[in-house]
């Protein structure tokens, strides 16, 4: 997609290992990566281009457990929420699951995941639908928690924007784009 400003303000999820390099985003201009070592999350302008004008905020889903590695990769991994991230994730998924009165692209909950994990199970590859409709479901969302720490209004005048984490797991990034003088506010989500 090329259109940058239905792209640029689609929110993120993404994720951060601290072992490997790793990325899931929803079909954005903007490409995260993970950087090995440090726990973060590096975002980039498409193309190379300039992220100024634009403000994130990080919000965390939920963090790595059970990582299982065959050799040096990973080869399953678990995602559990902490409380409020679980009651975001769970109004999320009631709001994505109604969107369409057809259940065939409802987001299942699978018996011994919390909602965190629900949302980490859908299939980045094979399951846009889903990750479109919980994306946007996130952000609809009346329960999202505070951004993480170090995580709100961040800014850059560069084409790449390092986002220290607290810990490996799926994050959702926000991106508000600089406001035009056509009337919105800085805080408008509709900029």
């Amino acid at each position: 997609m090329r259109d940058n400003q239905t792209t640029r303000r689609m929110p993120m999820i993404v994720t951060a290992m601290a072992c490997a390099t790793a990325s899931m985003l929803a079909g954005l201009a903007l490409g995260p990566s993970a950087m090995a070592a440090d726990t973060t999350i590096t975002l980039q302008g498409a193309d190379g281009a300039s992220l100024a004008g634009h403000t994130f905020n990080v919000y965390r889903i939920g963090t790595y457990t059970d990582q299982i590695l065959n050799g040096t990769r990973i080869s399953s991994l678990g995602v559990r929420g902490d409380t409020a991230s679980n009651a975001w994730a769970a109004d999320a998924i009631g709001i994505a699951n109604a969107y369409d009165p057809s259940t065939a692209d409802d987001i299942a909950k699978v018996y011994g995941y919390d909602d965190a994990g629900n949302v980490a199970n859908i299939k980045m590859d094979s399951q846009a639908r889903q990750l479109r409709n919980i994306s946007k479901a996130l952000a609809q969302s009346s329960r999202r928690p505070a951004a993480i720490q170090g995580g709100a209004n961040l800014t850059t005048t560069q084409s790449t924007l390092t986002i220290n984490v607290p810990s490996e797991g799926l994050y959702y990034i926000t991106d508000r784009p600089r406001c035009r003088p056509s009337g919105c506010t800085p805080d408008s989500r509709s900029c």
